[in-house]
């Protein structure tokens, strides 16, 4: 029998093979509940019972998973075991995301990657919203350090203006078709933001000031 050292103690195939059939004996359960139940397999039999060693003894939870997904009585690869724990652990932490009506297995498991500290956040802006796993996601992925250091806001004000660059192109194709008077709101706009744009600009960054200023001066072109 080869045996395999968790949390300090040696723990035979015998534990294993228990634990691959109690996860068998749970495989029909579905959702929330079924990664509740995994991860209380793993979580009890592997560490105590204790999340917060189940996080710390990091070397030996890959081992202990890994190990209980080879076995041939195991119903689940390591990446739903993996998983699974983590949903059980996030659900021990915060209990009151039990209770949600909303939030389910997928969406806790989105929010694996977040720090502690967040996931609750996150997981309550998802019930209250109503987000979808998708949309839930896509928030995520925007309050990442890199997507936040690619969306600063000089760089989403270039991109928003490009996008008005562009609209504006398509309506002065159309100026002959429009009425004088319903330019006048859109020059207005302009004005208002060429004004908003040269005072919060310092003195070297002229780049949005004077592409506002040259969608003033086509959009005013295109209304006279």
């Amino acid at each position: 029998m080869s045996d395999m050292l968790i949390q300090g103690e040696f723990v035979g195939d015998e534990a294993i093979e228990g634990a691959a059939n109690e996860l068998k004996a749970i495989e029909r359960k579905v959702g929330l509940q079924r990664s509740i139940a995994i991860g209380e397999v793993v979580i009890s039999r592997f560490f105590n019972g204790d999340v917060a060693r189940w996080r710390d003894q990091r070397r030996n939870k890959r081992n202990s998973i890994r190990k209980l997904a080879s076995h041939p009585s195991c119903p689940f690869s390591r990446s739903a075991l993996n998983q699974a724990v983590g949903v059980c652990a996030v659900m021990r932490t915060f209990p009151e995301v039990a209770d949600y009506t909303h939030v389910g297995a997928t969406h806790v498991a989105a929010t694996l990657h977040v720090p502690l500290v967040k996931q609750l956040a996150w997981l309550r802006i998802a019930e209250q919203e109503q987000l979808s796993v998708r949309e839930l996601k896509a928030r995520l992925a925007g309050d990442s350090p890199t997507a936040l250091r690619n969306s600063s806001p000089l760089k989403r004000t270039l991109n928003e203006l490009g996008r008005l660059e562009s609209a504006l192109g398509e309506l002065t194709k159309a100026g002959q078709s429009i009425p004088s008077e319903a330019w006048d709101p859109i020059l207005d706009r302009l004005r208002v933001l060429q004004s908003a744009v040269l005072k919060a600009a310092r003195p070297r960054e002229q780049l949005l000031p004077s592409r506002l200023r040259a969608l003033h001066l086509e959009v005013a072109a295109s209304a006279s």
